[in-house]
């Protein structure tokens, strides 16, 4: 996903990657915990549109504030952020 977003004109340098999740709960967690470090109250969340109930759930019970964009529906047009920080590692 960082690299779509990237070929999607997103600077690398607002990237910010959760590398160590197994499971969709475990990188919002730490993605979480990322956010906090940093100091960032939004995400956007960039997953498949099948994907995209169940992580919009997790993503609501960890209390983050976030859109929702399905990488395999939509462009980077359609959904623009400065900073991308929840991104689902499969």
């Amino acid at each position: 996903m960082a690299e779509a977003a990237v070929r999607a004109g997103v600077p690398r340098e607002h990237l910010l990657l959760e590398p160590r999740a197994l499971t969709t709960w475990m990188n919002l967690r730490l993605s979480r915990r990322i956010m906090r470090e940093h100091g960032l109250r939004t995400a956007l969340v960039i997953t498949t549109a099948d994907h995209l109930p169940r992580a919009k759930r997790f993503v609501e019970w960890y209390g983050i504030p976030a859109r929702y964009v399905a990488c395999d529906l939509e462009t980077a047009e359609t959904a623009r952020a400065d900073e991308v920080v929840v991104e689902e590692s499969r």
